[in-house]
């Protein structure tokens, strides 16, 4: 790496941490405004903002570094332009890919940094944020499995198997449909449990008021049983799922291990795919934004202005924004799977921003 690589990383730098700075505070004093709209408003105090923006610091900075990566990149090429330096290095014999690679190299680090942060931090960040807010704010005791789930569908090998609701907390299930299927997948036996109960003790569950009907008799046959037990491996890992129901808390290895146990019980995914495949795509678009931004800010003829040349650079940033939200919303209503949804935007836009740096390579 040349000395001008160097000297241009610096001013990057130098410019990311103020703009990322700045970004912070008013994401900061944006959370503050809301939280004075919140219900309980009345008990909230400075002190208890400034604590809520420390402990979800991780995840405000994944949120605002991909535009703080655009404007750090604009204001350095444009400085450089307006200073005649790039200029310089170029009429030396610089290759401007050569310019952009260092500074695509930087955003890779930054993208490496958001990618340990998703993994690390960012589950941990959202639980604290959560528990600090309950317990300190709204007094009351914290629990993380206290959402209740309703209507889940299973398959386990043959058997379709339905949940009225479950209860975390409490590990209590009611309502329970087992469907069993013959060779020729037709409902041969169906088993309805009024509710079950986990026991800490034995590790098995209690079942409570059980009506098994045998659907191959004419008429069918059923028996009732008032309790019986089981260690029911099939309601443990439906509870595991429903404890995971809010996959935006979960760290990326956690929502991966969540995706493949949905699907080996026959449930959708595709939520949980999505916020996935969302995070590893936001921590690329630090990348795809650096290739669109950088070579286009770069003009040497005597029109340059460096109002034009942001605003064209921010335009492209905004247009790959709202290209990848579009791309989002089609893979939350399914019409796209979810990885297309994702990551269709950033091919996209690579292959622009490809074509943008041949072109200005080509000009120069």
């Amino acid at each position: 790496m040349n000395r001008f690589s160097i000297y241009t990383i610096k001013i990057f730098l130098k410019y990311l941490l103020i703009v990322q700075f700045f970004v912070t505070i008013v994401s900061m004093v944006s959370a503050a405004y809301t939280y004075l709209q919140e219900s309980f408003r009345a008990h909230v105090t400075l002190w208890h903002i400034i604590n809520m923006e420390i402990i979800k610091l991780p995840a405000t900075i994944n949120s605002s570094l991909p535009i703080s990566i655009v404007v750090a990149n604009i204001v350095a090429v444009l400085l450089l332009v307006r200073s005649n330096e790039l200029l310089a290095y170029s009429s030396i014999g610089g290759r401007i890919t050569r310019f952009t690679i260092p500074l695509i190299l930087v955003s890779f680090i930054a993208a490496l940094g958001m990618y340990c942060s998703y993994s690390l931090l960012y589950a941990n960040t959202r639980i604290a944020y959560e528990r600090y807010r309950t317990e300190k704010i709204l007094k009351e005791p914290y629990n993380p499995l206290r959402e209740k789930v309703s209507n889940l569908w299973s398959m386990d090998g043959s058997t379709l198997v339905h949940i009225d609701f479950v209860d975390n907390t409490q590990n209590y299930i009611s309502n329970i449909s087992e469907y069993y299927m013959d060779a020729a997948f037709m409902i041969s036996s169906v088993r309805n449990i009024e509710k079950a109960v986990y026991d800490n003790q034995s590790g098995n569950w209690e079942f409570f008021n059980v009506y098994d009907t045998d659907l191959t008799q004419k008429p069918p046959i059923t028996n009732f049983t008032e309790k019986t037990s089981s260690t029911g491996q099939l309601l443990q890992d439906i509870v595991a799922i429903a404890e995971k129901r809010q996959p935006k808390t979960l760290s990326l290895g956690e929502i991966s291990r969540l995706i493949k146990l949905m699907k080996a019980k026959g449930l959708s995914a595709n939520k949980h795919e999505m916020i996935l495949y969302s995070r590893y795509a936001s921590t690329l678009s630090v990348i795809v934004l650096t290739l669109l931004v950088v070579p286009i800010g770069i003009t040497f003829n005597r029109r340059f202005s460096p109002l034009r040349n942001a605003s064209i650079a921010f335009g492209l940033a905004l247009a790959f924004w709202i290209t990848f939200s579009a791309f989002k919303s089609l893979g939350e209503s399914e019409v796209l799977p979810p990885f297309a949804a994702n990551f269709l935007p950033h091919i996209i836009f690579i292959i622009a921003g490809l074509f943008i740096l041949y072109k200005k390579e080509s000009a120069g």
